[in-house]
């Protein structure tokens, strides 16, 4: 079952969906169809990705974020989930996700997660009820909170071994 939204370049979608494989290979990151990112409110479920020889686990409760432009593929347990398809353009700090780090991950039990989360759900409650202009302005603002988040993460001083080994350890708790 999905619903959804378009709100100028940008494509809301409410998902529930039974256990499912999922593969995304060349044929689609040919052309415009992978210049975006897909954000992830995995709301229950799970997912297990194959992205470039390793294994991550996307956990129900969190928010994720995933560069369009890598392959994969996924085994899917019964999900319920609300994604957003934003070009890559619209994301300044965007360049925090690439091929050596595809998805980053916010828990909807922490701080950031939980203030993107709650975003997110107010954003979708109004769409229906605000003009396009509206909506424009809203989503917006929305990916400027977003972008936010991606600079601080981009700015720290962690290094990358530090920061994979804590994607690593974070997927598999």
């Amino acid at each position: 079952h999905a619903t959804g939204y378009r709100v100028s370049d940008l494509v809301f979608s409410v998902v529930t969906f039974s256990p499912m494989r999922f593969v995304r290979d060349e044929r689609h990151l040919q052309g415009a169809g992978s210049d975006f990112f897909v954000l992830e409110m995995q709301l229950s479920g799970e997912q297990t990705l194959q992205m470039d020889g390793e294994c991550r686990r996307l956990l129900p409760r969190h928010v994720h974020l995933r560069d369009w432009s890598c392959g994969f593929e996924a085994e899917a347990t019964a999900m319920s989930l609300q994604s957003i398809m934003i070009p890559r353009r619209r994301l300044q700090f965007g360049s925090a996700l690439g091929s050596g780090n595809p998805v980053i991950s916010w828990s909807m039990d922490a701080p950031d997660g939980r203030m993107l989360s709650l975003l997110w759900r107010e954003l979708l409650a109004v769409l229906e009820q605000v003009s396009l202009a509206e909506a424009e302005g809203l989503a917006q603002a929305f990916l400027g909170f977003l972008d936010g988040l991606l600079g601080r993460q981009a700015t720290q001083d962690t290094p990358v071994t530090f920061g994979a080994m804590q994607q690593y350890l974070m997927v598999r708790l």
